[in-house]
């Protein structure tokens, strides 16, 4: 059964990966279906660290006015099972979209 560091490391090889087809001004979007910060926000931030050549395009509310304000946080969306309980919840996610500088 695969542990949390080898889930990081796969998941660090497939965006390093997907990261090479892009053209210049092309978005990536990475996401998980995991409540893990490691393998949501921190791969992101080592991912930045590790390629200059792409930044965070911040998601915002104005993309997603069917989300609330708290599902977004420094430019990233988060979801965790507590949020819209009144509706039955939502799964823990992560996103956060990648753009390649031109």
């Amino acid at each position: 059964a695969p542990n949390l560091t080898n889930l990081l490391t796969l998941q660090r090889t497939l965006l390093q990966k997907a990261a090479t087809f892009l053209k210049p001004g092309g978005v990536l979007v990475y996401c998980t279906c995991s409540l893990f910060k490691q393998e949501g926000e921190d791969q992101i931030t080592s991912f930045l660290k590790e390629t200059p050549n792409f930044e965070l395009k911040k998601i915002t509310k104005d993309e997603f006015p069917f989300l609330e304000e708290s599902f977004i946080k420094n430019g990233m969306l988060r979801t965790f099972p507590f949020q819209k309980s009144e509706s039955g919840g939502v799964d823990g996610f992560f996103a956060a979209c990648l753009y390649l500088n031109p």
